[in-house]
């Protein structure tokens, strides 16, 4: 008897860490930096449960985020940083891989303290740094990630392998996707090509504002504290998020509302380029836009 006591002890002695991994499905809401029980701005692009597994002494976190509206403008979270403590201390990036869904991002982290309650991170928005009117992260928020355990639910684990190989199998294919449904911009029989790659919304194709105005050889201005464009030497103006273009003394109504994307205002084509007195044809076999001005 004593024996066998012993062979299932060492049995345990040996059993590698990781056999006893667990995962969790915990609630979880971004709040505001220095006002405790207030909502981030980016809380609403978050899933409200996140992924958390325990393995070899470490915890391994899975955020899923979307789109939001913020201030009549759309935006999402671009990148997240990750305190080691406060906000003086070291901060790292995120691993993000694009996603399929609604959720169309998901940031994955690791951790060595057990199931904290909150985390530090620093959060970056396009439509903030387009506010901010700088660069990228310009617009920075500090904000936490507070986490009820009291609340989470313990699932089944997942061989770590196996979910990053998914992972990469959806990334690819969103690439894959992205790369047939590109659209050409032709100005005056050249080809150009924006930073920022045009894409079709409720059947019209929108482009970057200064990306086409440029093309066209108007300089484009903006305004900070109305959220205004100027184009040219006040040829247009429109506000983020308003369906009407202010042009020539007259107020013209558009399909599609100006929207930040990626830290660049995004317009109808048809409508801009019109206004600014060019014409422009669809061509649907190659998938391009014809303007000539």
């Amino acid at each position: 008897m004593k024996k066998i006591l012993l062979t299932l002890l060492l049995a345990l002695v040996l059993i590698p860490n990781s056999i006893f991994a667990a995962k969790y499905e915990v609630p979880v809401k971004l709040e505001k930096f220095g006002e405790p029980g207030k909502e981030s701005m980016g809380n609403t692009a978050l899933k409200k449960t996140a992924e958390v597994e325990e393995k070899d002494g470490k915890y391994f976190y899975t955020l899923n985020l979307k789109k939001m509206n913020f201030m009549n403008m759309e935006g999402e979270i671009t990148n997240l940083f990750v305190f080691d403590a406060d906000d003086n201390s070291n901060k790292v990036e995120t691993k993000q891989t694009p996603v399929e869904g609604e959720y169309n991002k998901i940031h994955e982290f690791e951790r060595v303290n057990p199931k904290e309650e909150k985390i530090l991170v620093a959060v970056w928005v396009d439509a903030m740094d387009a506010i901010a009117g700088g660069g990228k992260g310009s617009g920075e928020q500090k904000a936490y990630l507070k986490f009820d355990w009291a609340n989470a639910k313990e699932l089944k684990s997942e061989n770590k392998d196996a979910k990053q190989e998914k992972n990469h199998a959806k990334a690819a294919d969103k690439v894959e996707k992205a790369s047939k449904s590109d659209i050409k911009i032709i100005v005056n029989n050249k080809e150009i090509k924006p930073e920022t790659p045009a894409y079709i919304e409720n059947g019209r194709t929108m482009v970057p504002l200064r990306f086409i105005s440029e093309a066209l050889g108007e300089k484009v201005d903006w305004k900070n504290e109305t959220k205004t464009v100027v184009i040219g030497d006040n040829k247009a103006s429109l506000v983020i998020g308003s369906k009407e273009i202010q042009a020539n003394g007259k107020n013209i109504t558009i399909d599609s509302p100006a929207v930040i994307k990626d830290s660049r205002t995004f317009v109808p084509l048809r409508a801009i380029a019109e206004i600014l007195g060019a014409k422009v044809d669809w061509d649907g076999n190659t998938r391009s836009v014809v303007i000539n001005r």
